[in-house]
């Protein structure tokens, strides 16, 4: 790969990154020959990579395929050791490029701390995502931080200037956020960072709210169970386990009826043949299924066992899997830095996630080269999350709604 090959859009944003930027763009425009050959161009220093664990090897390969070897490259799970963010503080650097730069996130985390100290003595830093275009102004400020250094404001002061906020309900020491003033303030921020680009894509997109009837006895008794907030003699005293049992309910799984078992049990198969339906309609293509838990994939591997299902469990599975015809994922392994489903061409969100990024992320695992003429994307909905979908098509998280008191 050489500089001649790239787009002219890619050239253009190489000229563009003499400075420290945050690059907006889309899923397969290229961020990393963008970000890499504008490293090459503007440096002589050494170069630091940091990227999710699944995208390591695929950074290298692009190291030794554009002739790059003076860079030290950590995953964020690594950065976190000791004797890791050790090595990083005493070497210098004069680029840095952050892959799924949404990472780095947690402030108040030691080591989050020590490398953003590190990361203002570098000159050039390039912040890589495809995430953040429907992310509130709360998740900008690590951005912020980073491009404009150490003089930026704390987050404190951030915090009291752009956001109304009010003690959640779930810990009144915790300030959920209403909104936002000094907007334009924001953008400006925003603006004079970032380098947005979304490439546009040939397939068409279908979009298939898959609607699961649930009987009225059983409709009643999960939204009890919501309404009450307790069930058997388990509290739902938080919003993670408010969010939990609304997905066991969504999926059908309820425990069962003795006392002493908590144990989930599926209570119906509507989901699961509607999800047959779905697969044998689509059977000349390739097929992604996301699911939230352990539950749902154990019932999942249960009915489609007549089908050759791939099931991955880890990013490593994929060194001795290969994705086929149907494939089986949860969010929290495959939402990204997942490249191998790029033939998939259709997606079933056999439940629904309630992280506005982890559902874009997912999304854009399928299709990655542009290939096919049409995605297909198939969202399990019913009387119990159907509010869900509703949310995360506003680009909004679902987890907010889960903090609200008045919320059921």
């Amino acid at each position: 790969m050489k500089y001649e090959d790239l787009y002219d859009y890619q050239k253009e944003i190489v000229n563009q990154l003499s400075k420290s930027k945050l690059l907006l763009m889309s899923v397969g425009s290229g961020k990393t020959y963008c970000s890499t050959f504008a490293y090459k161009k503007y440096c002589k220093g050494k170069l630091l990579i940091l990227a999710p664990a699944s995208m390591i090897e695929e950074w290298k390969d692009t190291c030794e395929e554009l002739e790059i070897t003076n860079y030290d490259i950590y995953s964020y799970n690594k950065i976190c050791m000791e004797k890791y963010i050790t090595e990083v503080l005493n070497t210098d650097y004069e680029c840095a490029i952050i892959d799924e730069a949404h990472h780095i996130s947690n402030r108040n985390n030691k080591s989050t701390k020590k490398i953003l100290k590190k990361i203002d003595s570098i000159r050039l830093k390039y912040l890589l995502t495809a995430t953040p275009e429907n992310y509130e102004w709360k998740d900008f400020y690590i951005y912020f931080r980073i491009i404009y250094g150490s003089g930026f404001m704390s987050y404190t002061a951030y915090r009291r200037r752009y956001f109304v906020e009010r003690p959640s309900y779930w810990n009144p020491y915790v300030m959920d956020i209403l909104g936002y003033v000094n907007e334009d303030e924001l953008i400006r921020f925003k603006d004079s960072i970032s380098i947005i680009y979304n490439k546009k894509r040939k397939a068409k997109v279908e979009e298939h709210e898959v609607y699961v009837n649930i009987n009225s006895d059983l409709q009643r008794k999960f939204k009890t169970i919501i309404k009450n907030r307790v069930y058997k003699d388990y509290i739902i005293d938080s919003p993670a386990k408010n969010g939990y049992f609304k997905r066991m309910l969504a999926s059908l799984m309820i425990l069962s009826d003795d006392e002493d078992t908590y144990k989930y049990e599926l209570v119906s198969n509507v989901k699961l043949d509607k999800l047959k339906e779905i697969i044998e309609s689509n059977k000349n293509e390739n097929i992604i299924i996301y699911y939230n838990y352990i539950n749902e994939k154990t019932i999942l591997a249960e009915y489609l066992k007549d089908y050759d299902v791939r099931i991955f469990n880890s990013k490593n599975d994929f060194e001795i899997v290969e994705p086929g015809k149907i494939n089986m994922i949860s969010y929290a392994v495959g939402s990204e830095g997942v490249n191998k489903f790029k033939d998939c061409s259709v997606y079933i969100a056999f439940s629904l996630p309630y992280s506005k990024r982890i559902f874009k992320q997912s999304k854009g695992r399928i299709n990655r080269l542009d290939n096919y003429e049409t995605e297909k994307y198939y969202y399990f909905i019913n009387d119990i999350d159907y509010k869900v979908l509703e949310t995360l098509k506003k680009g909004q998280s679902f987890t907010d709604k889960l903090m609200e008191k008045t919320y059921e």
